[in-house]
């Protein structure tokens, strides 16, 4: 698996978004995760150079910003293992083609807190890249939204309602009267991914939400 993102430095704090994850030899999108931000994943080197490499990532957007590898983290681990169960794969390196990941925001901190600190401090500079606000619109189905209760905050509300707008229209037309997403935004806790198929696994709210993702099959 390959890790692609944006990626740029402001103060020593790390900014990524327009990240993806490449399984196999496909270009193919095939599905969308959205979270509350990036987390551990780093930068594996420079900006990626290779024309071939950069032709095919610029069919994802026309920003021209830089494009990075980065490495795997645990979110994005737990991101293909919940893509896999819904293709019925085995594994997640059985997967073929791309699972988008998009955030509320960009700031890489594992620590939410210190991240939702710094998130008011770059809010205030405006330094978030003007080519991350269109991001629900780049949405492919199927959309698992795992931002979790932060999704419901005063400030990221506005935000997650149009991810959470956007990816119910699309489920529901990639699969007809799937139960996945409740229609009360509300109602839906919107479950981080690496407690869906990590610690909190055997849990039964993971239980039923994965249960209801799957409806997406």
């Amino acid at each position: 698996m390959e890790v692609f993102t944006h990626y740029k430095e402001h103060n020593n704090v790390g900014l990524r978004w327009r990240t993806l994850l490449r399984y196999g030899d496909s270009w193919d999108i095939i599905g969308s995760m959205v979270m509350i931000n990036p987390g551990s994943s780093k930068p594996l080197g420079e900006a990626i150079s290779d024309n071939e490499l950069l032709e095919h990532l610029g069919a994802f957007d026309k920003s021209g910003e830089a494009w990075f590898s980065f490495s795997e983290d645990a979110a994005m681990r737990h991101t293909g293992e919940l893509f896999a169960k819904l293709y019925g794969k085995e594994n997640r390196h059985q997967l073929n083609g791309v699972i988008q990941i998009f955030n509320l925001f960009y700031i890489m901190n594992p620590d939410l807190e210190s991240a939702l600190d710094q998130d008011r401090i770059f809010l205030s500079e405006n330094i978030y890249p003007s080519s991350s606000e269109n991001d629900a619109n780049q949405l492919v189905a199927p959309v698992y939204l795992g931002y979790g209760k932060n999704g419901h905050d005063v400030r990221f509300r506005e935000k997650a309602q149009i991810f959470f707008e956007q990816a119910v229209a699309l489920n529901n037309k990639y699969k007809q009267g799937n139960d996945y997403l409740d229609v009360d935004f509300s109602k839906n806790p919107f479950t981080y991914p690496s407690y869906l198929m990590g610690r909190g696994k055997n849990q039964n709210i993971s239980k039923v939400i994965t249960t209801k993702f799957l409806t997406l099959k």
